[in-house]
């Protein structure tokens, strides 16, 4: 239990430090842009492939997250309507789902990947490979926090997180 405490933690942080880092790139590179374009009217090739290629990737890192902080939208006008007792279970279901769907997208994701990895990008000329490894990575991690939750851990751990702040 102790030992996915921490990979939890270690995930959670990780993907925020890298989440902002990737935000301040796209505030960067879009700011370069503007100046570039209406100040010295020479526009930068770069820029909007980098905002996009960084956005790409602060989404597929940010499902994971979302899921952890229980910030994903729901359908609440079905847990209206049935029985508070049927709730958790409805939950659970939507974790197996999710988990299910989030094992196909590991599995496409990487065929992508797989297929791109001799294609490259237009301006910047990356490996777009890398690009579509965005998918089955934050895929993993999705399956991550939705078994945490499954299973319940994810609630075990905020407790555990609290008891340690006090």
């Amino acid at each position: 239990m102790k030992i996915l405490q921490k990979i939890d933690k270690f995930i959670f942080t990780f993907c925020k430090c890298i989440i902002a880092i990737l935000f301040i790139v796209m505030i960067v590179a879009a700011s370069l842009q503007v100046i570039f374009r209406f100040v010295l009217n020479n526009s930068l090739a770069w820029t909007e492939e980098l905002c996009r290629f960084a956005m790409i990737w602060m989404t597929m890192l940010s499902l994971g997250l979302a899921v952890r902080m229980r910030s994903h939208i729901s359908i609440d006008i079905i847990k209206d309507l049935v029985p508070a007792k049927v709730i958790p279970i409805l939950d659970k279901i939507g974790c197996i789902i999710g988990i299910a769907l989030s094992f196909v997208i590991v599995w496409t994701g990487i065929s992508l990947a797989q297929l791109n990895m001799t294609q490259f990008s237009a301006a910047m000329h990356w490996n777009m490979g890398y690009m579509y490894c965005s998918v089955p990575v934050g895929a993993v991690i999705l399956i991550f926090y939705l078994a945490l939750q499954l299973f319940g851990l994810d609630k075990k751990f905020d407790e555990l997180d609290r008891k340690e702040v006090k």
